[in-house]
């Protein structure tokens, strides 16, 4: 009998070598059509880190590694200025690609598919949201002042939307409390300072397991981060900078006279904020 049993342990050794192989690790098999050649790198989604690379072969790819525990990762490419995310863990994933326009579908992983779950209920929201708010801009850029009506009932669509994002959160957070996921969806869905109550009260309810993984230690510097956020009516701390000539320019130069300020961030290249800034102008005087 002890003879039949090691024959057949034996007998699956030999038949299955790669079995256990396969749960050690991920192997990330890619094709991206409209390039060729390059380099593809594997890194964190919250600081950029370095986890992966490998090089492009007639539009394939392969990367293949560990991970200690499962993470929000981000495929960059050096050639194309785009990313795309996905939840990376230990198993198989197939990744298909278009480089102009940029597109990309994933396949694989329990947390991958669980996120693109989520995601699906949302997006048409999310479509809808960023919509409205395209045309409430685009508005008030062309009009230098829109009409307050049309701006009120866009803003009212706005909110309606934002709560049913906000529904579908907060029934996934609910359900999924061990989940690597979760806090993603719980950063994703609150932004603002004034959301502090619910994202300590969302963060006491995962499991420790989350809570002390990097996940849930990216979404404890989160609420950290966002404590600190200066929002409208606090008091704006001065800062010190140099203009375009290179001569130092401080901010409380420009608040000695009690007067309204209004301090634009902006960049050269952003062509939306350059044509903000012109609209802005109209300001003058008001």
């Amino acid at each position: 009998m002890i003879s039949i049993f090691y024959s057949a342990v034996l007998f699956h050794l030999l038949m299955f070598p790669t079995l256990a192989q396969q749960t050690k690790g991920y192997i990330v098999n890619g094709h991206i059509k409209g390039l060729d050649s390059g380099k593809v790198r594997i890194v964190s989604s919250y600081d950029y880190s370095f986890i992966d690379s490998a090089i492009i072969q007639n539009g394939n790819f392969v990367l293949q590694g560990t991970v200690a525990q499962p993470c929000a990762a981000s495929i960059i490419f050096d050639e194309i200025p785009y990313l795309t995310t996905f939840f990376l863990e230990n198993t198989h994933y197939k990744i298909d690609m278009n480089a102009d326009p940029f597109d990309c579908a994933i396949s694989g992983g329990k947390l991958e598919t669980l996120k693109a779950a989520f995601e699906e209920q949302v997006q048409g929201y999310y479509d809808g949201w960023y919509g409205m708010l395209r045309i409430k801009n685009d508005s008030i850029i062309k009009n230098n002042q829109a009409n307050a009506l049309v701006i009120e009932q866009i803003d009212s669509l706005c909110a309606f939307l934002q709560q049913n994002i906000i529904k579908r959160a907060e029934a996934f957070i609910s359900k999924h409390p061990d989940s690597y996921v979760t806090p993603s969806i719980i950063m994703n869905t609150y932004r603002r300072k004034s959301d502090l109550s619910k994202l300590e009260d969302h963060h006491s309810k995962l499991t420790e397991n989350i809570k002390n993984s990097n996940e849930g230690k990216e979404l404890r510097k989160w609420i950290t981060d966002l404590s600190k956020r200066k929002e409208t009516g606090d008091f704006v701390e001065n800062f010190n900078l140099k203009d375009n000539k290179g001569k130092k320019f401080e901010l409380k130069s420009l608040l000695q006279n009690n007067k309204y300020v209004l301090i634009d961030f902006w960049a050269s290249w952003c062509g939306p904020c350059r044509r903000v800034l012109l609209r802005d102008r109209g300001l003058d005087g008001r």
